[in-house]
C-alpha cells in the first residue's frame, strides 16, 4: 500500500482492462434512499450513513438487508423487493445520474483501447437499465451484479468474472477504480496492476486510506491523466 495521501502514482499503468465501480464511483448515489424507504417500508427505521457505510460496496443488497434487520427472512425479503422497484423507478424517473466528468472519461478510455467492465452491488434486474438509460451500452463491454458470483466484495469474484466475460488475460493488465473499502479490498485480493480509490462516494478519504490501494483521486475525472491516456 503507498504512504495514502491523494496522489498520482510515479509507476503508471495503461490498463488493457478497467474494472470500475457503478454507484458512487461513476454514477450519483441512488442506493441510500432506497434502502431507508425500503426500510420504512417493512417498518423499520431509517438508518444513520455511518451504520450504513461498512454495508456499502459490493454486497448483495439481500446481505445488507439481513445484517439490518435481521432473522426475520418475510421480512428481508420484502425490503429488497421494494428497494429493486425503488431504484427501478429512480432510473426511469431520470434520477440516475453520472458522476460529474464520469462519461467524459469512459469515452477517453474506450477510444484508447481499453475495455470497460461494471461490478456493483446493484442487482442483476437493475444493471442493464441503468446502463440503457445514461446511454452507455456502446462504451460498456459487461456490467458484473454481486448476484452474478458467488461473493460480493471484498473477495475477488466480480473482478475475475469481468476478467474471464472480457477476454481478459491477467490481473496485470487490468486496473480497479472504486469509492469504497471494498472496493480496495476486492482490487487487493484480486492482484491487481492498479488498485484506484475516488472520493465521489460512500467512504471517506480516511476510510480509504486504511485499505490497500495505489493511489487515491479526487474522481474519476482524473483516470485518463493516471493512466496515461
Amino acid at each position: 500500500m503507498k504512504d495514502g495521501n491523494i496522489h498520482q502514482s510515479s509507476d503508471k499503468v495503461r490498463p488493457g482492462l478497467l474494472v470500475a465501480d457503478l454507484v458512487g464511483t461513476t454514477i450519483a448515489d441512488p442506493v441510500e434512499s432506497a434502502i431507508n424507504e425500503a426500510l420504512v417500508h417493512v417498518g423499520s427505521s431509517r438508518v444513520d450513513p455511518q451504520k450504513l457505510a461498512p454495508l456499502r460496496g459490493g454486497l448483495k443488497k439481500r446481505d445488507v438487508f439481513a445484517a439490518l434487520l435481521g432473522d426475520d427472512e418475510d421480512k428481508v425479503e420484502s425490503a429488497y423487493r421494494h428497494f429493486d422497484r425503488a431504484v427501478l423507478d429512480a432510473i426511469e424517473s431520470g434520477r440516475v445520474s453520472p458522476i460529474p466528468h464520469a462519461e467524459n472519461t469512459l469515452r477517453t478510455l474506450a477510444e484508447a483501447g481499453v475495455t470497460i467492465a461494471f461490478t456493483t452491488g446493484l442487482t442483476r434486474r437493475q444493471c442493464p437499465q441503468i446502463i440503457e438509460a445514461l446511454g452507455w451500452t456502446d462504451l460498456v463491454d459487461c456490467v458484473i451484479s454481486a448476484e452474478d458470483t458467488r461473493r460480493g466484495r471484498p473477495y475477488p469474484d466480480m473482478i475475475f468474472e469481468a476478467i474471464v466475460r472480457t477476454g481478459t488475460r491477467s490481473v496485470r493488465e487490468t486496473a480497479v477504480v472504486g469509492d469504497t473499502t471494498n472496493d480496495l479490498w476486492a482490487g487487493d485480493n484480486a492482484g491487481v496492476a492498479a488498485n484506484i480509490g475516488v472520493l465521489t462516494g460512500a467512504h471517506s478519504s480516511d476510510q480509504l486510506r486504511a485499505a490497500p490501494h495505489h493511489t487515491l483521486l479526487e474522481s474519476v475525472a482524473q483516470l485518463p491523466e493516471f493512466l496515461r491516456l
